[in-house]
């Protein structure tokens, strides 16, 4: 017998301890699958475009075995089930075609998509932490059926979707094309999620430090800005929202793509406080903690550098607590 195994492989080689047993990882992996993000649009042949739009996502399983020592957790003949609503437009590319002003909906349906998986099996990839995610399917297109909601009322999209073959479907027929991206884009979700959790602790160390600042300081500093900025320097700047777009982790260390910060500061020369938005493109965290920062506009350099402040003196005091 066949198999197909796809694996998405995250080697995550920094030095970090599992804060959370494998149980609640466990939990937190398989409670998070329903809410992944499925949706997807495609441009086909003859003038058509589809939009598959999530509108739910079913999963079960027969049994699942957890091994503590090795933080292993397989789980047997697990099954998604996925309901799209499925949109068909017919569309046009011509920059000069006057007619094709929107896109004309031609249907509008409920599709569902069924995979049976083999086994799915989450893992520990080496001694340091490094979660992996293994899917086993026996067969492509016998373990993933799809079901239309009547669409064979419309008899032109019968052998647009289930015989003809094209290379924008990879030279597969359209019903195929689609069960190999909806399987890509669970895989491909399902790694985005493993990046975020569990945390390993370069990250665990950072969130903790923005969250310490954020919840309990203003920290008084003194910078110079003058070769930035009018202002001479500021002073009792706090933290107050943090957030970021991707987390990217490889051998060595936590990135964090493009940042939104937030910053309250107190200038020497005015009563009043004043609240400053920035950007920067990464922060990098590495095993021994060692914080890299990336660039931000010019304008804003001299926040940045005061932030920098900031999280140093918040991991002065969040050191000396818990040590």
């Amino acid at each position: 017998m066949l198999f197909l195994y796809i694996s998405t492989i995250l080697l995550l080689n920094i030095i970090c301890i599992i804060h959370d047993d494998i149980y609640t990882i466990q939990k937190n992996l398989l409670s998070n699958i329903p809410n992944l993000k499925l949706s997807l649009t495609i441009n086909g042949t003859n003038g058509f475009m589809y939009k598959f739009e999530k509108i739910n996502l079913y999963f079960k399983y027969e049994n699942i075995l957890r091994n503590y020592l090795n933080n292993i957790i397989l789980i047997y003949n697990p099954k998604v089930k996925i309901l799209f609503n499925l949109s068909i437009y017919e569309y046009c590319n011509g920059i000069f075609d006057l007619y094709y002003k929107k896109n004309s909906l031609i249907t509008d349906k409920i599709i569902i998509i069924d995979i049976k998986f083999k086994n799915i099996k989450y893992f520990q990839k080496k001694s340091d932490f490094s979660f992996d995610v293994l899917f086993n399917i026996e067969d492509l297109n016998n373990s993933i059926t799809i079901h239309f909601d009547n669409l064979n009322e419309l008899d032109i999209f019968k052998y647009l979707i289930y015989e003809e073959k094209s290379n924008l479907y990879d030279n597969k027929t359209f019903v195929e094309y689609v069960k190999l991206l909806t399987l890509n884009n669970l895989i491909d979700e399902q790694k985005k999620k493993l990046a975020y959790y569990p945390q390993c602790d370069s990250l665990n160390y950072f969130n903790s430090l923005i969250n310490y600042a954020i919840s309990y300081f203003n920290f008084f500093i003194v910078y110079d800005c003058k070769e930035f900025t009018s202002h001479n320097f500021f002073i009792n700047a706090a933290i107050r929202k943090f957030s970021y777009d991707e987390i990217i982790k490889n051998d060595t260390h936590v990135t964090l793509k493009s940042i939104n910060c937030l910053m309250k500061n107190q200038y020497d020369d005015e009563d009043e406080d004043l609240i400053e938005n920035f950007q920067i493109d990464y922060i990098a965290i590495d095993n021994n903690y060692t914080i890299n920062y990336g660039k931000t506009k010019r304008d804003d350099i001299c926040i940045l550098n005061a932030f920098k402040i900031v999280i140093n003196k918040a991991k002065a005091q969040f050191d000396f607590l818990n040590n």
